[in-house]
């Protein structure tokens, strides 16, 4: 078995690299590969560097946000060299760069809430402290009007 799509901490995700490391090796997978968000930071871990946990292969990994076409879209990429997409996304996804982007995608969803008819007030909207990840904060206070469940909505 094998899941070449995984968050770390360092960006999205809810677990260190050791903690991932010690589930992968429970579940006795085969290969794996840390994707996280325009960064290959996961792979200068020291868990990872020395890694005597997980007995699988580990492919590079990484995630990258790109806009193809006027859409938002996620790129995986694998058998990656660290040093070249660490010293890339610090030139394209600085914390000022996406604070940029962030604010891009945040008026292009409030606008799609308001032809879609979403009731919510935007002064309640907290926007996240990590960028890049706006959509639940509008999504959940949309939803908060409502006592159903909204149909799905592609937003981006």
């Amino acid at each position: 078995m094998i899941d070449l799509h995984i968050h770390s901490i360092y960006s999205d995700g809810s677990k260190t690299v050791e903690e991932i490391l010690k589930k992968c090796e429970e579940k006795k997978l085969e290969y794996i590969s840390i994707t996280d968000h325009n960064t290959a930071k996961q792979y200068e871990d020291k868990s990872l560097k020395n890694n005597n946990i997980f007995k699988g292969k580990v492919i590079k990994g990484v995630e990258l946000n790109a806009v193809f076409q006027d859409k938002n879209i996620e790129v995986l990429g694998y058998n990656i060299n660290p040093d070249i997409i660490n010293k890339w996304c610090q030139k394209y996804y600085s914390e000022e760069e996406l604070e940029k982007q962030q604010e891009i995608c945040y008026k292009r969803l409030i606008d799609i809430c308001n032809k879609q008819g979403l009731i919510y007030d935007e002064s309640k909207i907290i926007k996240p402290k990590v960028t890049g990840y706006v959509e639940i904060s509008i999504y959940n206070e949309s939803v908060s009007y409502t006592h159903l469940t909204l149909p799905t909505i592609r937003l981006v």
